[in-house]
């Protein structure tokens, strides 16, 4: 089935009993991808679901610059973000939401999924118009400057659920992009203002319980669980732009240089891979991240997805996806670019694409 139908009908089940709305019933394929006139509809309705950062939602704080040349891309990040979201519902409806192993939200494992799922697509490129205004921030040499200008009162590298090789990634990785390659990275850009906003509506919750009477806290999650979620959220929005390299690759002494040696990856550290086994989540975000076809054709017109059919085959321990169509030589060129730290084997015969995932 070509994209554009299979997208129509999770955008059906979307407007189920449990996303019922007014609003979502406005949206169809044939307009769901117009921006500015519907970016609503990203942060109103397909991710209203997720309660627990909704309030979070910060792009006005990182879109306040806004040129014309960042408005086209802003609007195409939105494209991406629909479209990555309708994707991933897809693939984990069929393979089963149980899979996925994540923290639970409550007992149903389709809401769990849905609730993770929403926060990764809204916010993995939050970031990326700070990374777009790169040299207005080049006077900030180290996070804790760059989130002072934010006003973040909240720092990740400070939470006790981090740990210190993860700290010390994450500000040598940030270093390394910025001086090697003139770029505030979106990936950990996003990752901590999420953290900073998720923490701050926390906060003024247990606020509002404290001067109140009576409070009604409508969440099944306690703050113990919410903290447990913001690292986890803000860890997988990090480490989705964080790349690997190859032993043999020519940039291993700048990563050397860095402190990012545990960034090196020959072939046969199987286990440095990210895998759908030990993380799915992180893997779907990563996989889907780089193939979604809009953004792979370059072309964020939802028509275009009618110039792919996706299928998908549930074996017992493996999924394979299914992608044909003409010109998919782009497709396969950054699935073998993502194959040395991402765990699946593809194969490309003429029109067709199959891809391996081991579960």
């Amino acid at each position: 089935m070509n994209l554009f139908n299979i997208y129509n009908a999770i955008l059906d089940f979307l407007k189920g009993d449990i996303y019922k709305s007014d609003f979502i019933d406005e949206y169809t394929m044939d307009n769901i991808f117009c921006w500015p006139q519907n970016q609503g509809f990203v942060t109103e309705s397909l991710f209203r679901g997720n309660d627990y950062c909704y309030a979070a939602f910060i792009p006005k704080r990182l879109n306040d610059k806004v040129t014309a040349d960042m408005a086209q891309t802003i609007s195409e990040r939105y494209s991406h973000a629909v479209s990555l979201y309708l994707l991933g519902v897809y693939i984990a409806r069929t393979i089963g939401y149980e899979k996925f192993k994540l923290p639970k939200y409550d007992n149903n494992a389709e809401r769990t999924f849905l609730q993770h799922w929403s926060a990764c697509c809204l916010f993995h490129d939050m970031g990326y118009s700070i990374e777009m205004q790169s040299p207005i921030y080049d006077r900030y040499t180290n996070i804790s400057d760059l989130l002072s200008h934010f006003k973040c009162k909240f720092n990740l590298l400070e939470d006790e659920n981090i740990s210190a090789d993860f700290a010390d990634l994450i500000q040598n990785y940030f270093r390394y992009r910025k001086e090697r390659m003139g770029r505030i990275d979106h990936g950990i850009v996003s990752g901590l203002l999420f953290f900073d906003s998720m923490k701050k509506e926390q906060q003024k919750k247990i606020e509002m319980a404290s001067a109140a009477e009576i409070f009604i806290d409508t969440s099944p999650l306690s703050n113990s669980q919410l903290n447990s979620i913001a690292f986890f959220y803000s860890e997988t929005l990090i480490k989705h732009n964080i790349w690997f390299i190859e032993s043999n690759s020519e940039k291993v002494s700048e990563y050397k240089k860095y402190g990012l040696d545990s960034l090196i990856i020959s072939k046969t550290d199987t286990d440095k891979k990210i895998s759908f086994r030990n993380n799915p989540l992180l893997f779907l975000l990563c996989f889907l991240d780089t193939i979604e076809p809009l953004k792979r054709a370059g072309n964020y017109s939802g028509d275009k997805l009618r110039d792919y059919d996706f299928s998908i085959i549930v074996q017992e321990n493996v999924f394979k996806i299914v992608i044909c169509g003409s010109n998919l030589d782009n497709f396969f060129n950054y699935l073998l670019r993502q194959q040395y730290w991402l765990d699946f084997t593809p194969k490309y015969n003429k029109s067709k694409i199959t891809i391996s995932c081991s579960m």
